[in-house]
């Protein structure tokens, strides 16, 4: 099952469109997932939520499953805002676009809290857009 958790439709009609942690548990049975893809997922929720949103995430799993993260990265922004100043309206619209974010999470807090069963196999930033692409794959 590949699954695309976001408050944004997929682009892909082939990915079963998740928006909650509720909707993820009713609909996905733990190591049922191939695929997953959090796209502005965890932005809906606080600083302190994430890691346990990130564990139910993972218990859908299966070995093998690739899980894509693209998020805006507090690191990556602050590093953006020091190289090119302060511009509002542009991360206005690409930062804070089409949902109410709780907060900007960083992928470094993300991969330093992986389980010893998940390897990151891809780290980006895209500036033009201010987020971050963490691509981790789950080993047993």
């Amino acid at each position: 099952m590949n699954i695309y958790l976001s408050p944004h439709e997929p682009p892909d009609k082939s990915y079963v469109w998740v928006q909650n942690v509720a909707a993820l548990n009713g609909i996905v049975a733990d190591s049922e997932a191939r695929t997953i893809i959090c796209d502005m997922f965890l932005a809906q929720f606080t600083y302190e939520e994430i890691p346990k949103v990130l564990q139910h995430v993972y218990k859908k799993m299966r070995t093998g499953c690739e899980l894509s993260i693209v998020e805006p990265d507090l690191n990556f922004i602050s590093r953006y805002v020091l190289k090119n100043g302060v511009d509002q309206d542009y991360l206005s619209q690409t930062v804070f676009v089409g949902t109410a974010i709780k907060s900007v999470p960083d992928m470094e807090t993300i991969v330093l809290g992986l389980p010893p069963n998940m390897q990151v196999m891809h780290r980006g930033f895209y500036e033009e857009s201010c987020k971050s692409l963490l691509k981790i794959r789950r080993s047993a």
